[in-house]
């Protein structure tokens, strides 16, 4: 089982995907869990301000998030196996989370893709770079981890911008190589 993850967040300017599976889990008691967390300390725990985001995968297939140490929500439902992606972004949904500037960031959570739960209230900073998995009493195995910074799709209008700007300065370099009878 994954243990804990230090990323290195030093000059990333874009959203940040942690993608991942959860199987495996087991447990007698059924509100026993694993998680996923991000923040400023190694192996940190749901409870603890230190961990600036927490999810709980419950055995019993719910899961609950925390922000800063307190319980925010207690969201969507999971299978074993199910695919789970965190994506870490400024208010904006697309730069980063980590630049310290006291902005309202932001997780969104997705299962097999679809969005099932957004939190904001984040105020990440670079140090907040440990992703750490825990479990209680249960075996929980965090499998395909991966974590990807998100680079923004350009909307349309940005790029027949672009491309009316290339455009013009090509009329102008036409122009000025065979003189002014170009019109």
């Amino acid at each position: 089982m994954i243990e804990s993850v230090i990323v290195e967040i030093y000059s990333c300017d874009s959203a940040l995907a942690i993608q991942f599976s959860v199987d495996g889990m087991t447990a007698v008691d059924q509100t026993n869990w694993g998680a996923i967390g991000i923040g400023s300390t190694q192996n940190g725990y749901a409870g603890i301000s230190s961990q600036r985001f927490f999810t709980l995968f419950r055995a019993n297939g719910g899961t609950q998030q925390f922000l800063d140490g307190k319980v925010v929500s207690e969201s969507a439902s999971y299978a074993t196996g199910d695919t789970m992606k965190l994506v870490f972004s400024s208010a904006d949904g697309f730069g980063s989370a980590f630049l310290d500037d006291g902005a309202n960031d932001q997780v969104q959570m997705f299962i097999n893709g679809t969005l099932v739960g957004g939190w904001s209230g984040l105020d990440l900073r670079p140090d907040n770079g440990f992703v750490s998995f825990q479990n209680m009493d249960s075996i929980a195995e965090f499998d395909n981890l991966s974590v990807t910074a998100l680079t923004p799709v350009p909307e349309p209008a940005q790029v027949l911008s672009s491309l009316v700007g290339m455009l013009a300065f090509g009329a102008v370099v036409l122009r000025r190589r065979f003189g002014s009878s170009v019109a």
